[in-house]
């Protein structure tokens, strides 16, 4: 038996066998893709029930925050500003090397205080390309000011992006979010 791959969008050649997809210009396949990302933002697959933490918060407090969410960055919030971001990595690399006390420590003293963010009308795409210069795993998603509104994780963009590839076309009011329909 053969196994067959379904092609959307090529005209005469909606099914294809393993053997001849290899053949077809792969390109034509990721070109698809990318445009789906493209098409689909943030606000379509942003976390917006995220944890935050305060500055003035012990380090003790911030890694019970990382336990209890699964979270592997949290924002650090003041006044409902960004203020800066905090890895579960850092916390425990200090912490375990005793070059700080997690109990007195405070979280200023430890945040990135530049986190990696991006408004929520960037495409997927451009999400990506960010956390992959900047190398980061969380991007946060903020408005003017700058107003946290929303977070993303490699695993949450990688599963936005497969959720687009399968999606079909884009929904009219991703479009108007973008500016490109009226």
């Amino acid at each position: 038996m053969e196994t067959l791959l379904r092609i959307r969008g090529r005209p005469g050649q909606d099914r294809l066998s393993v053997a001849d997809a290899r053949e077809l210009d792969s390109g034509y396949i990721e070109q698809q893709v990318e445009r789906r990302d493209a098409a689909m933002t943030l606000i379509n697959a942003m976390r917006t029930d995220f944890p935050v933490v305060d500055p003035e918060s012990t380090l003790a407090a911030a890694a019970s925050r990382f336990g209890e969410t699964g979270c592997c960055s949290l924002p650090v919030v003041d006044q409902g500003l960004l203020v800066g971001a905090l890895d579960s990595l850092d916390v425990a690399t200090r912490a375990v090397n005793g070059e700080l006390d997690p109990t007195r420590a405070s979280v200023r003293m430890l945040m990135r205080r530049e986190p990696v963010s991006c408004p929520p009308e960037a495409s997927l795409d451009e999400a990506r390309q960010l956390m992959m210069r900047k190398r980061v795993n969380t991007l946060f998603v903020i408005e003017p000011g700058p107003r946290l509104v929303g977070m993303i994780d490699l695993v949450g963009l990688l599963t936005a992006s497969e959720t687009a590839s399968s999606a079909g076309p884009e929904p009219e009011w991703n479009q108007r979010v973008r500016g490109d329909r009226r």
